[in-house]
């Protein structure tokens, strides 16, 4: 069992949950949303040679993003369908799922359903 030590109360980090096409659905609309969201700020701002990958984000801009797009999370799904895919509101379900690496969930997109739930996070 991984323990979070940084914590006081050594919350035990959740590791025993399984993909599925929902959460690979959903995971895959954050992360557009958040890299939308970054094009968008992009152009706002009419920076002259903007790197498109995103790579050195503001942090802060990063966070606020982040922040706005796990309010659409809490507000918008349902309670009963996130415990459905044992998911919760918490701040910590919404990370885990926002940050599936891109490759990993690229792979998910055009794999069956019982490959997906092979793996768990």
């Amino acid at each position: 069992m991984a323990q979070n030590v940084a914590s006081q109360n050594f919350q035990e980090i959740r590791e025993n949950r399984h993909f599925d096409r929902w959460i690979v659905n959903l995971a895959d609309f954050f992360q557009t949303e958040k890299y939308q969201l970054l094009k968008l700020g992009a152009l706002n701002n009419n920076v002259k040679d903007t790197d498109w990958s995103f790579k050195d984000v503001d942090p802060d801009y990063e966070k606020e993003i982040d922040d706005q797009l796990y309010k659409v999370y809490q507000q918008n799904i349902s309670s009963e369908a996130l415990v459905e895919h044992h998911l919760t509101k918490r701040r910590e379900d919404f990370d885990a799922i926002l940050y599936i690496a891109p490759e990993t969930l690229a792979k998910f997109q055009i794999m069956d359903d019982d490959y997906i739930s092979c793996y768990m996070f």
